[in-house]
């Protein structure tokens, strides 16, 4: 297969003009001469010379075009969402199609090396062909397994970020980041299930640790509702770094609600990719994305939804473009397009 590299390299590289910028180069290598002479060299040379019947308007088309080409149309078409899932090689062929500008059926006869792009393209987005094993790829791994109470599975973003989160130093590979992040790991040990909380006093400190003394990260006013796991007279919040007194003497804090007192819901990701972020701000750091047809559930804070099931925050809607949308909304969406493709 071939090393995969942007079209912008291929088409700067003046070492690839002879390759790619040939119109001819579809005929050389998949042509009838071009069989005859890799199989039977000598009867490609022997071979009669006669008038070849002139090529069909979309024929000729798809004879012109250039792997770089296509190339561009496959990288166009994948930007589009496409969803491989429910896409079949024929419907791919007809998007390239498309986005040519040619003819229905044109890269008919070039089925073979759209297929083979196709998969050249899969194998590049899942990193098939990137041995280096960089820090990125390794964080979407890491980050498919990950585990909210063990930070040895944490992609490499989120120790860092939850280390300058703390004032702390955030430099240095993973092992050392976990081995900095270790004792805070070990003073915030699950002791309770995870639950939901609400800010019962004016406003409650988000500690670094389970100190008064401790440095404040943050703070909550009365009426947010928390999810945090309870340690003793603290709570070690779920969905973001830090720790909350429950009280103070005779003076509650913090009150556990039960979830069915709490509008938590389940929404479809409506939007080809949203980010997971770590606070209500879109220039907030990345935890993670979610991607068009995935689920997810959570309490909604204005135009945010408060994630239940892992830590973060994700933008419901962008002016009128939805990101998230509830199962109802998703229906109404869909019965208004209807009516107003009806009108048209």
């Amino acid at each position: 297969m071939e090393a995969s590299s942007s079209d912008e390299d291929n088409e700067d590289d003046p070492a690839n003009e002879d390759n790619e910028d040939d119109p001819a180069l579809f005929e050389d290598l998949f042509g009838e001469a071009s069989d005859a002479s890799a199989s039977h060299p000598s009867k490609a040379e022997a071979a009669p010379t006669k008038p070849r019947p002139p090529a069909s308007p979309a024929k000729a088309a798809a004879q012109a075009l250039t792997i770089g080409s296509l190339k561009k149309a496959m990288n166009a078409v994948f930007e589009g969402g496409l969803d491989l899932a429910s896409t079949t090689l024929g419907q791919v062929r007809a998007l390239l199609e498309t986005n040519l500008g040619l003819e229905a059926g044109a890269l008919e006869e070039l089925r073979d090396v759209v297929k083979n792009l196709l998969s050249e393209k899969i194998n590049e987005m899942q990193g098939v062909e990137d041995d280096g094993s960089d820090e990125e790829s390794q964080d979407e791994e890491m980050d498919m397994q990950e585990d909210a109470d063990d930070i040895k599975t944490w992609p490499l973003q989120k120790l860092r970020d939850t280390l300058e989160n703390l004032g702390m130093e955030g430099d240095g590979d993973r092992a050392t980041l976990i081995e900095r992040l270790g004792p805070m790991q070990a003073s915030a040990a699950p002791v309770g299930p995870i639950e939901y909380w609400e800010v019962v006093n004016k406003k409650v400190a988000v500690r670094e640790a389970k100190d008064k003394a401790s440095s404040a990260l943050a703070g909550k006013r009365m009426g947010a509702i928390v999810h945090a796991r309870r340690q003793d007279d603290w709570l070690a919040l779920a969905n973001e770094p830090g720790f909350m007194l429950i009280s103070v003497g005779e003076q509650v804090l913090l009150q556990k609600k039960d979830e069915a007192d709490i509008s938590i819901e389940s929404y479809e990701v409506v939007y080809k990719k949203v980010a997971v972020r770590a606070a209500k701000d879109k220039s907030s750091d990345a935890l993670g994305a979610k991607t068009k047809g995935e689920e997810v559930r959570g309490r909604r804070e204005d135009d945010w939804l408060v994630l239940t099931d892992e830590p973060g925050f994700m933008l419901i809607a962008v002016g009128d473009q939805a990101l998230l949308q509830t199962a109802k909304e998703k229906a109404e969406s869909a019965v208004k397009l209807c009516s107003e493709t009806g009108r048209k």
